[in-house]
């Protein structure tokens, strides 16, 4: 009877350690610099990557600027741009503009006409956030949540993610 449990236990043993161990079938993304992967939900729609989702650190003097511009159509134009200025380090910023301590901003063109331009700075309320969750000389990633206006009043709520290289 013993052998018979110790041969048990050895199966189980075995099986568990072949089926608890999970292969990564994913491959890692890997993006060319200044490309990525940006994508939105909720509100606005879209899943783009390579050359249509554009990642650029520009230092200007002492300011340390990031852009990540989605360009999700070009007829009719629509993009969304997700703008950071002085931002080194993970963390969550506020897209609110009477913030002193974050400078960031989410915009929308959804076409060409003047009430197609939306921006986080002209909501009034529940401007949204970004976070960064890893952010080198070279990279960035991390997710953000907004409400975008226009001058004509019109709000669109939507949130994402966003993985590039610089």
């Amino acid at each position: 009877m013993r052998k018979i449990t110790t041969y048990i236990f050895a199966l189980s043993l075995a099986l568990l350690t072949f089926t608890g161990c999970k292969k990564d079938d994913a491959p890692a993304e890997v993006f060319a610099a200044g490309q990525g992967k940006i994508t939105g939900t909720n509100g606005l729609s879209f899943n783009v990557s390579g050359a249509n989702a554009v990642f650029n650190r520009q230092p200007i003097g002492n300011i340390d600027g990031i852009s990540i511009m989605a360009i999700i159509s070009t007829a009719p134009v629509k993009m969304m741009t997700i703008s950071l200025v002085d931002i080194t380090a993970p963390g969550t910023y506020s897209l609110d503009p009477a913030s002193s301590t974050d400078l960031a901003q989410v915009s929308y063109v959804a076409g060409s006409g003047s009430s197609d331009t939306y921006a986080s700075s002209i909501s009034t309320t529940s401007h949204g956030t970004v976070t960064v969750t890893a952010i080198s000389a070279t990279s960035i990633e991390g997710t953000y949540t907004t409400k975008v206006s226009n001058l004509a009043g019109a709000s669109i709520s939507f949130s994402g993610t966003f993985k590039g290289n610089f």
